[in-house]
């Protein structure tokens, strides 16, 4: 006997596409309820519209990420989450960027290679007598320096009996910057690109200087503005961190060793852990945290 099998109409591209758009719209009106206004609702209905258009792959990842930042977002109000009082929208946009890419980068999606291209392009057009500036600050996101810093900046803390800070900075480092970085590379594979400007090893996705930077300079930039008393102090210390962050990440792409991409999911994701870790260490602990508010 010939058995046939017919697709349900609820299983159609059109139709999944069709559900996918209306969970996409759904999820967002939930984040922002700004939107339930005639006004802006006319603009949000031309902004998703085009939704449909896109593969059911592309909207199950989108309806996943608005799925999260909605659910975040919405902790945030729950009086059962003593430690995190209120979820901030960047921390979980953060989160959805470094899913987005990474699932792009599983995929081997078009947008990651027009990204890198495009990243590529900019950073590495340059004069190669800059070369030895790129590769002194590429350097001081390296395990030695790192290490360094960390081991330095700790022993200082404990001198002062910051144990907690202590506990702070050693925690984002070495669990988030150093462990979760080599199990995400381990999984995704990713290669680097090629050649390089400096020696390189191990695998591109996420960048691991990206991590680091951001982790341990951000770390320090929250612990400064909770005991350095001059605002002065406060500024000059972020100023000067906040160029490590940005220049360090940007230093590996020009020395060829990690795609764009690889670079905006470290820091990412590695703001998302800070801004948890942030709230988990010193949050209602009597000093207000708002470095990353």
């Amino acid at each position: 006997m010939k058995f046939e099998f017919t697709v349900p109409p609820m299983f159609t591209y059109d139709y999944v596409s069709n559900c996918l758009n209306a969970s996409i719209r759904y999820r967002l009106l939930d984040i922002s309820p700004v939107i339930q206004s005639t006004e802006f609702r006319i603009l949000f209905d031309k902004f998703t519209a085009p939704l449909i258009l896109y593969n059911p792959a592309i909207l199950t990842n989108v309806d996943c990420n608005a799925f999260i930042i909605s659910h975040l977002y919405a902790i945030g109000y729950n009086h059962y989450m003593r430690k995190i009082q209120k979820i901030s929208i960047l921390p979980c946009i953060s989160l959805a960027v470094f899913i987005t890419l990474t699932v792009g980068v599983l995929l081997k999606a078009k947008f990651i290679q027009q990204f890198d291209n495009f990243g590529q392009q900019l950073i590495q057009h340059y004069d190669h007598k800059h070369n030895w500036f790129f590769t002194a600050i590429t350097s001081i996101g390296n395990v030695s320096w790192s290490a360094i810093i960390l081991i330095t900046f700790s022993l200082w803390l404990i001198y002062h009996h910051f144990y907690r800070e202590t506990l702070f900075i050693g925690f984002n480092v070495i669990v988030f910057a150093g462990l979760s970085n080599q199990i995400v590379k381990n999984i995704i594979t990713r290669p680097r690109p090629t050649p390089h400007l400096v020696p390189a090893s191990g695998f591109s996705f996420p960048s691991g200087h990206a991590m680091v930077s951001v982790l341990l300079y951000g770390s320090l930039i929250i612990i400064l503005h909770r005991h350095l008393k001059s605002n002065w102090q406060r500024r000059v210390a972020s100023c000067l961190l906040l160029g490590l962050i940005i220049l360090i990440p940007i230093s590996r792409v020009y020395v060829n060793v990690h795609y764009p991409s690889d670079i905006l999911a470290g820091m990412a994701i590695a703001y998302t852990m800070l801004y948890i870790s942030q709230q988990l260490f010193f949050n209602n602990k009597g000093v207000p945290d708002d470095s990353l508010k």
